[in-house]
């Protein structure tokens, strides 16, 4: 017969680890106000936080200076534009492979009752819409030509909502596959896994260079949107599972 300190104990157990998840509900009130949360961080932004929008711009700059130079060296030298590590990395970077990706998680989540699978789907999804509408953005804002247009990497058409070749900077593949790859780092336990989830991303921006489709700057500063979003995802779903009292951790596993 089960003790009465081992039933308390279980009870306990219980629901601490209930506590550490029950405030992420991962339903459409928190995605409403954690977009409304999103929109307003300009306001929130501090002097850390200009400064490294600062040395990001500083940086796409600076990469700017020697665009022309690496598509030149690029275009010598590519012999097979469609090689395998450059489909694998346009392929990571199509939106229909984070819904693809999102969509095995959430249904496993579901179906099996898992509540890490269903953070990361809710996450990837999330993460996703910012960085697509961030990236959307400034692509029209910037109206930055792509290199296959041949018009050279200082040609720019502000406030361009006219077409695809008008819409460089940022590269959205490279953004979206960082977005992604980023949310599934995040929330690996594995040191290992953390890093080689970054392989398929920065596969995603050499394809984008070597298919002629960006340029150097374009998915550095994607890269930097995407990595920057998913990790202020992760981090806000982190925060909520923290309990206002801290709890004492315990094993799951006990002796008596």
């Amino acid at each position: 017969m089960i003790s009465r300190f081992k039933i308390n104990l279980i009870v306990i157990l219980t629901f601490c680890t209930q506590m550490l998840i029950a405030q992420n509900q991962l339903n459409f009130r928190q995605f409403r106000s954690e977009t409304e949360d999103f929109f307003k961080q300009p306001s929130k932004w501090t002097g850390k936080d200009w400064s490294i929008i600062g040395l990001t711009a500083t940086s796409t700059l600076l990469l700017m200076q020697f665009d022309e130079e690496v598509r030149d060296q690029v275009l010598m030298t590519r012999e097979n534009i469609n090689n395998l590590p450059a489909e694998l990395g346009r392929i990571w970077g199509e939106p229909y492979n984070t819904l693809l990706i999102g969509g095995v998680n959430a249904l496993s989540g579901v179906l099996n009752n898992i509540y890490m699978n269903k953070k990361v789907a809710f996450e990837i999804y999330q993460s996703a819409l910012y960085t697509g509408l961030t990236t959307m953005l400034l692509k029209s804002i910037l109206g930055r030509s792509r290199p296959y247009t041949n018009e050279g990497s200082f040609s720019f058409s502000p406030f361009n909502f006219s077409g695809d070749d008008e819409w460089s900077l940022p590269s959205g593949h490279t953004s979206l596959a960082f977005s992604l790859s980023t949310v599934l780092s995040e929330n690996s336990k594995n040191d290992w896994m953390k890093v080689l989830y970054y392989v398929p991303a920065l596969l995603t921006a050499y394809s984008r260079v070597y298919q002629d489709k960006h340029w150097l700057s374009d998915v550095f500063l994607g890269a930097v949107i995407g990595y920057t979003i998913g990790k202020w995802t992760v981090r806000i779903h982190e925060k909520n599972e923290v309990p206002v009292n801290p709890i004492p951790q315990f094993s799951f596993y006990i002796k008596f």
